[in-house]
């Protein structure tokens, strides 16, 4: 089982969890013999939004919670397939498979190109299907565009921060005059894709609703990805102040508060692009 990199977010959903089991009165003891991450939250700085969180989910559903890295929902990291959508999960039959989501602007999804063109994909064929729309030749070659998005460049500026911190990896990125293989270049590649990507997809979605609709619809579940009934497809969005079924109504309202771009993320030099869903919930 591989689990995540330890973030704010991921400390966060164990919080919940912990919130919820202990809440529920099971004594430190026996989370620490289950696992001693769950005790280790007590020292976490989000308790207070935890509390606000379960407070949202039904007491008789408290007793039940589990992080998905205490399951075989992460499974084996596979190239090219999306991070399964599912945190956390309630239920005595895992009946509510839950997304966690910190307060505020919320990013739905953010994947690299391989993860992103497929998902692309399969939406762009369940709406052909179902409304008999034609193909459309220029978001196939956007979809080509974000398939293609490094996942491993350096910008100019990190130049030096690269060289210093991922030595060997940079080595392999310049040609024998020393010089950065123009196809790790990340600003020649943000200059010939990035805005026409970001452009295309903004008018898309505004002109083809039923297509958001479906993007929108898998960024939150997942469910084309790993099938409905997967542990790793989530049915419920959990933050601080809500916990709410991912339904139609649910899907509409995000569609509408949804920006979807390409942005480009670093670490110790190394950059690599991203197809971000950020969603802002307006009045």
């Amino acid at each position: 089982m591989v689990e995540r990199r330890r973030t704010r977010g991921v400390d966060f959903e164990w919080d919940i969890v912990y919130q919820a089991l202990k809440t529920s009165g099971v004594s430190d003891d026996k989370l620490t013999q289950r696992n001693p991450k769950l005790v280790e939250c007590s020292t976490h700085t989000d308790l207070d939004n935890a509390k606000k969180a379960i407070d949202n989910v039904p007491k008789s559903l408290w007793g039940y919670a589990k992080h998905s890295d205490e399951t075989d929902v992460i499974g084996q990291a596979v190239v090219g397939i999306p991070e399964p959508k599912t945190d956390i999960i309630f239920g005595e039959n895992n009946e509510y498979r839950v997304s966690v989501k910190m307060d505020g602007s919320i990013q739905l999804a953010s994947g690299e190109g391989t993860s992103s063109a497929k998902m692309l994909n399969a939406a762009m064929s369940e709406y052909l299907q179902q409304f008999n729309g034609t193909k459309d030749h220029t978001m196939e070659d956007i979809i080509q565009r974000i398939e293609g998005m490094p996942t491993k460049s350096i910008d100019l500026k990190n130049f030096e921060k690269a060289k210093t911190k991922r030595p060997k990896l940079f080595e392999t990125m310049l040609d024998e005059q020393g010089n950065l293989y123009p196809f790790y270049d990340w600003k020649k590649w943000e200059k010939e894709n990035k805005k026409k990507i970001n452009d295309y997809l903004a008018i898309y979605t505004a002109n083809n609703p039923e297509f958001l609709y479906i993007l929108i619809d898998e960024a939150l579940t997942g469910k084309r990805t790993f099938g409905e009934k997967n542990l790793a497809t989530a049915n419920y969005i959990i933050t601080p102040t809500e916990f709410v079924k991912i339904d139609s109504e649910y899907v509409k309202k995000v569609a509408k508060g949804t920006k979807i771009t390409v942005r480009a993320k670093s670490r110790k030099g190394i950059t690599s692009a991203a197809l971000r869903f950020d969603y802002t919930n307006t009045p």
